[in-house]
Protein backbone atom coordinates (compact mmCIF):
# COMPACT_ATOMS: atom_id res chain seq x y z
CA UNK A 1 0.00 0.00 0.00
CA UNK A 2 1.43 3.40 -1.31
CA UNK A 3 2.17 5.72 1.97
CA UNK A 4 -0.57 8.27 0.67
CA UNK A 5 -3.21 5.56 1.11
CA UNK A 6 -2.40 4.53 4.44
CA UNK A 7 -2.21 8.51 5.50
CA UNK A 8 -5.74 8.67 3.83
CA UNK A 9 -6.47 4.96 5.21
CA UNK A 10 -5.39 6.32 8.94
CA UNK A 11 -7.72 9.53 8.82
CA UNK A 12 -10.38 7.31 7.72
CA UNK A 13 -10.04 5.03 11.03
CA UNK A 14 -9.88 8.36 13.50
CA UNK A 15 -13.19 9.54 12.44
CA UNK A 16 -16.25 8.86 14.33
CA UNK A 17 -18.44 6.19 13.35
CA UNK A 18 -21.67 6.21 12.12
CA UNK A 19 -23.59 8.68 9.27
CA UNK A 20 -22.70 12.38 9.12
CA UNK A 21 -25.21 14.65 7.46
CA UNK A 22 -24.69 18.30 6.47
CA UNK A 23 -26.68 20.57 7.92
CA UNK A 24 -27.97 23.57 5.21
CA UNK A 25 -29.73 25.22 8.27
CA UNK A 26 -26.21 25.77 10.34
CA UNK A 27 -24.74 27.26 7.02
CA UNK A 28 -22.68 30.19 9.40
CA UNK A 29 -20.08 31.57 7.20
CA UNK A 30 -17.64 33.83 8.24
CA UNK A 31 -14.44 35.45 6.81
CA UNK A 32 -11.30 37.24 7.61
CA UNK A 33 -10.93 38.99 4.76
CA UNK A 34 -8.10 37.47 3.70
CA UNK A 35 -9.48 34.97 1.47
CA UNK A 36 -10.01 32.60 4.31
CA UNK A 37 -13.56 31.51 5.33
CA UNK A 38 -15.56 29.12 7.64
CA UNK A 39 -18.71 27.13 6.70
CA UNK A 40 -19.64 25.02 9.39
CA UNK A 41 -22.78 22.38 9.67
CA UNK A 42 -21.29 19.04 9.81
CA UNK A 43 -23.26 16.55 12.19
CA UNK A 44 -21.96 13.21 13.34
CA UNK A 45 -22.51 10.67 16.09
CA UNK A 46 -20.30 11.29 19.16
CA UNK A 47 -17.89 8.77 20.24
CA UNK A 48 -15.98 8.85 23.71
CA UNK A 49 -13.17 6.57 21.79
CA UNK A 50 -12.50 9.51 18.83
CA UNK A 51 -11.68 13.19 19.51
CA UNK A 52 -14.07 15.42 16.89
CA UNK A 53 -11.86 17.60 15.48
CA UNK A 54 -10.39 14.38 13.73
CA UNK A 55 -13.49 14.60 11.70
CA UNK A 56 -12.55 18.42 10.82
CA UNK A 57 -8.96 17.00 9.59
CA UNK A 58 -10.75 14.21 7.78
CA UNK A 59 -13.16 16.59 6.05
CA UNK A 60 -9.61 19.29 5.81
CA UNK A 61 -8.11 16.73 3.87
CA UNK A 62 -11.00 15.47 1.40
CA UNK A 63 -10.00 18.27 -0.95
CA UNK A 64 -6.52 16.69 -1.81
CA UNK A 65 -7.28 13.12 -1.31
CA UNK A 66 -10.32 12.67 -3.12
CA UNK A 67 -8.69 13.95 -6.67
CA UNK A 68 -5.50 11.67 -5.76
CA UNK A 69 -7.91 8.68 -5.37
CA UNK A 70 -9.12 9.00 -8.52
CA UNK A 71 -6.60 9.63 -10.38
CA UNK A 72 -5.49 6.28 -8.71
CA UNK A 73 -8.73 4.72 -9.52
CA UNK A 74 -8.16 5.75 -12.90
CA UNK A 75 -4.70 4.02 -13.10
CA UNK A 76 -6.08 1.01 -11.80
CA UNK A 77 -8.46 1.41 -14.49
CA UNK A 78 -6.13 1.57 -17.42
CA UNK A 79 -3.61 -0.78 -15.62
CA UNK A 80 -6.33 -3.43 -15.74
CA UNK A 81 -7.37 -2.29 -19.15
CA UNK A 82 -3.75 -3.31 -20.86
CA UNK A 83 -3.80 -6.74 -18.63
CA UNK A 84 -6.94 -7.47 -20.27
CA UNK A 85 -5.54 -6.65 -23.50
CA UNK A 86 -2.81 -8.14 -23.26
CA UNK A 87 -3.58 -11.52 -22.14
CA UNK A 88 -6.39 -11.83 -24.55
CA UNK A 89 -3.90 -11.65 -27.27
CA UNK A 90 -4.24 -8.35 -28.61
CA UNK A 91 -1.88 -6.43 -30.21
CA UNK A 92 1.18 -9.29 -30.76
CA UNK A 93 4.02 -8.37 -28.44
CA UNK A 94 6.54 -11.21 -26.54
CA UNK A 95 6.04 -11.66 -23.65
CA UNK A 96 8.48 -9.16 -21.98
CA UNK A 97 7.13 -6.80 -24.11
CA UNK A 98 3.81 -7.28 -22.82
CA UNK A 99 5.20 -6.68 -19.47
CA UNK A 100 7.27 -3.85 -19.81
CA UNK A 101 4.00 -2.13 -21.14
CA UNK A 102 2.11 -3.46 -18.07
CA UNK A 103 5.01 -1.68 -15.94
CA UNK A 104 4.76 1.67 -17.53
CA UNK A 105 1.66 1.85 -16.49
CA UNK A 106 1.87 1.11 -13.45
CA UNK A 107 4.66 3.61 -13.38
CA UNK A 108 2.90 6.13 -14.81
CA UNK A 109 5.11 6.79 -17.89
CA UNK A 110 2.35 5.35 -20.48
Amino acid sequence: MSDRLAEIRARVERTTPGDWCYEPSNRDYCGNGSGEGFLGGILFEEDDEVEPYRNAEFVAHAHQDVPWLLAEVERLHKLEAAVRYYHNGHGYMERSERWQAVMAILEGTA
